[in-house]
């Protein structure tokens, strides 16, 4: 779906895009997907690299539960290791 919005960002700053930018970057992503009805896993690379150039390959990848789980590095976060 589209819950990992934030992730999206958080991959975007990452990369080195302010926060306030990634944010803008997103939203106008999410809004779109939202009225086509599609979720992240239906971009194709070319469409995440409309959204922003810097988006690479490895995006498919770290746009997932899992990966978002794994990230949450800080005590008490969902980390598998902290859990």
């Amino acid at each position: 779906g589209l819950l990992l919005a934030t992730d999206v960002a958080d991959y975007l700053v990452g990369r080195g895009v302010p926060f306030r930018r990634a944010h803008e970057i997103v939203g106008a992503l999410v809004r779109r997907l939202h009225a086509e009805g599609r979720e992240f896993g239906s971009l194709s690379m070319e469409e995440w690299r409309r959204a922003s150039e810097l988006f690479g390959p490895d995006v498919v990848a770290r746009i997932t539960a899992r990966a978002s789980v794994a990230a949450k590095q800080t005590p008490q976060s969902t980390s598998p290791a902290a859990v």
